[in-house]
């Protein structure tokens, strides 16, 4: 995989790691695709400063979008610019 073309779009989190090998979240574009993913992976920095891509998960668009459709009462906005369109829990006060 470390042979393929990408382009990271955004930085949204890193989620953990330990020195050189890091769990990221970021947009990223692949292979000269004309649209970014949503991507969850293991990154390993190499001695030089590059990164190297290890085994991960990429979300399309409606990929992306389902979690908040099965769960709306959840927010699944990745980026705070981003509103979240999650409806709070009602409550009846007796």
């Amino acid at each position: 995989m470390s042979n393929r073309i990408y382009e990271i779009v955004e930085e949204i989190a890193t989620l953990s790691g330990t020195g050189r090998s890091k769990r990221k979240v970021r947009r990223i574009r692949w292979d000269n695709s004309p649209d970014s993913v949503l991507d969850i992976r293991k990154w390993f920095q190499e001695v030089d400063g590059t990164e190297t891509p290890c085994k991960g998960i990429k979300l399309d668009a409606a990929e992306e979008a389902a979690p908040e459709e099965l769960m709306p009462s959840v927010c699944w906005s990745w980026r705070a610019s981003i509103p979240c369109r999650a409806t709070p829990p009602t409550t009846t006060t007796l």
